[in-house]
């Protein structure tokens, strides 16, 4: 059965079309009316245009059929794009090489999702209060995934000199909303013939000069995208750690606990909460000094002795890795931090540690004296905390959202840096 729209659907469309990103899509409107543009329209069957808007979303969860089946729907039906749930591989590209070879009708390719496994996602990169190194990451990642064939991300927002960088490389963001994302097994319901004339011609159009500015910004970048993608290895590794690095950001520093400065009379334990075995925050950690290492899990049976015993040392520091049970972590948390003083590093985003928001504060009185949101729980992410909190790298992110009514967006607390390696 044939998916039917209101007239409504169509109007949310024609706003978003001319409202999302408007400063982007101006890069492209000057080829709304170019010769290209008019005679693919002129060419192209209403069914073809109608599919111009419709994207095949493609991820590693899609099984080599289905991956099948989109390539030979995008032959069939003319579909507009491609979209990626995660960042730029080999797979990945061979994948949009195929599909494109396959599609009689020049096909986008779009990014949605995490675009590198080596990268900070967008929320670590919006906390680096650096404009210029921001710009940096968006220009580095716009090289990287150029190199896959990516000239569209698709995002709802996204912070500006990041942006800037990676449409100074030619790739165009776009409001996912512009395109109706869909699955190979939607496919049908979507052809939708019934579709106001007028409202398809708009959209395929829209699309339409969209691949023209991409076709000529592939002529034009190719060149740079070999230049930048050469300066890898060691010094894009270094640059990526400096990434990571001025993300992390310190919400409570109270009496200037963190860096730790006295190690030698100072007896520290290091607690992994959510986790169960030795966590590389945990050795790095020990690589500064004598620590005893802790574990904690929610079906813990041995809260009020774990907790006893932690009270004993002069200073506790604990990663929280957000796991399966934010109550149980939340209150054991709590109950620790009225016994002993207590660094916490938060291995999640700022969104779930919004919802942990107690483990931050408590009325007036934070829970840790110390604490850290590092975005994420990489290995470098966790390494590079240890290293904050011993004084080897400074404390310099700043919230790129709000956290509750205590952490404003743009709030972080700078501390200093380099007093150990």
């Amino acid at each position: 059965m044939k998916r039917s729209f209101p007239p409504a659907f169509f109007i949310l469309l024609l706003c978003l079309f001319s409202n999302s990103l408007s400063g982007q899509q101006r890069i492209y409107s000057q080829y709304l009316d170019h010769p290209w543009v008019d005679s693919m329209m002129s060419t192209l069957s209403m069914e073809e245009k109608t599919a111009q808007s419709l994207w095949v979303i493609a991820g590693p969860e899609n099984g080599l059929h289905e991956i099948m089946d989109g390539a030979i729907s995008i032959r069939e039906h003319g579909l507009g794009g491609l979209i990626f749930t995660e960042g730029p591989n080999k797979q990945m590209q061979a994948l949009a090489d195929y599909c494109r070879s396959h599609s009689t009708i020049p096909l986008a390719i779009a990014l949605e999702g995490r675009w590198s496994e080596q990268y900070p996602h967008m929320g670590s990169l919006a906390a680096i209060a650096n404009d210029s190194l921001r710009y940096l990451a968006g220009s580095n990642l716009a090289c990287l995934i150029r190199k896959a064939g990516v000239s569209v991300v698709l995002t709802k927002g996204m912070d500006d000199a990041l942006a800037a960088g990676l449409t100074d490389k030619h790739i165009q963001i776009l409001d996912p909303r512009w395109i109706q994302r869909i699955r190979i097994s939607e496919l049908g319901n979507c052809l939708d013939t019934q579709i106001p004339a007028d409202s398809i011609e708009y959209r395929a159009r829209q699309v339409l000069a969209l691949k023209y500015w991409i076709m000529q910004q592939e002529v034009v970048a190719g060149k740079g995208i070999q230049e930048v993608m050469a300066t890898g290895g060691h010094h894009q590794s270094a640059f990526i750690r400096d990434l990571y690095a001025h993300s992390l950001t310190v919400l409570n520093n109270q009496n200037q606990v963190i860096p730790v400065r006295e190690l030698g009379n100072t007896r520290i334990a290091c607690l992994a909460v959510n986790q169960q075995g030795m966590t590389g925050f945990q050795k790095m950690a020990g690589q500064y000094t004598r620590t005893e290492n802790y574990f904690w899990l929610p079906d813990s049976e041995n809260n009020n002795e774990l907790i006893k015993e932690l009270s004993t040392y002069d200073l506790v520091i604990a990663g929280v890795y957000p796991g399966q049970s934010p109550e149980a972590t939340e209150a054991f948390i709590s109950s620790l931090g009225q016994k002993t003083e207590l660094i916490l590093v938060w291995f999640g985003d700022a969104e779930s540690l919004d919802g942990c928001l107690s483990i931050a504060s408590n009325g007036k009185s934070p829970e840790a004296e110390g604490l850290i949101l590092a975005y994420d729980q990489k290995p470098i992410t966790q390494g590079l905390s240890a290293q904050l909190i011993f004084g080897g790298i400074s404390g310099r992110g700043r919230l790129p959202v709000a956290i509750g009514d205590q952490y404003p967006v743009g709030f972080g607390i700078t501390t200093p840096g380099g007093l150990r390696l």
